[in-house]
């Protein structure tokens, strides 16, 4: 017995020493496990990431056709804008053209001479038709010329200030 006895403790102390070297050995079974997993883990990660990738550049597409419809229509808007300015502009130059070949005629029929300034305006004959297109104006000339402010004048004939002012620019413009 003592033969088996030792044969025994043999045996045990073997299988201790080769289950501690178990634990220090990697076993290839469990790392091939984990490197399918990592593998699976990594193609998930990459299918992922260029899914991702496919939807900025989506949205990239998507803002770059905004924009390109934005600044389509603000040229258009700019244009219409340039037309309409134009448009104004040559309007403007009409009205001045027609000012300046603008006739009257006196009572008998006859070209009469425009008044240029206020002052000729003011001492124009007094049966001139233009005492018609601002009826006013001899009594606002009258009345500044005896030195009253525009609140006087706007006052004493019961009209606005900024009426007044108008009358008075008008004169100074002719």
């Amino acid at each position: 017995m003592p033969i088996l006895n030792s044969i025994l403790i043999f045996f045990i102390i073997v299988g201790s020493i080769i289950t501690i070297i178990s634990f220090f050995i990697p076993n290839n079974q469990k790392v091939a496990q984990t490197n399918i997993n990592d593998s699976e883990k990594l193609l998930s990660l990459d299918e992922s990431l260029n899914k991702t990738v496919d939807d900025a550049d989506n949205a990239l597409e998507n803002l770059n056709d905004m924009s390109k419809h934005i600044f389509n229509e603000f040229n258009d808007k700019y244009q219409e804008f340039l037309f309409l300015y134009q448009m104004l502009d040559d309007k403007k130059n009409e009205v001045a053209t027609l000012y300046n070949r603008r006739v009257t005629y006196d009572d008998d029929g006859q070209e009469a001479k425009v008044p240029q300034t206020a002052s000729e305006f003011a001492s124009s004959n007094q049966n001139s038709n233009l005492k018609h297109v601002l009826p006013r104006y001899n009594e606002i000339i009258t009345l500044t010329d005896k030195g009253m402010s525009v609140a006087e004048i706007a006052k004493n004939l019961g009209m606005g200030q900024g009426e007044v002012n108008f009358i008075l620019q008008l004169g100074k413009k002719r």
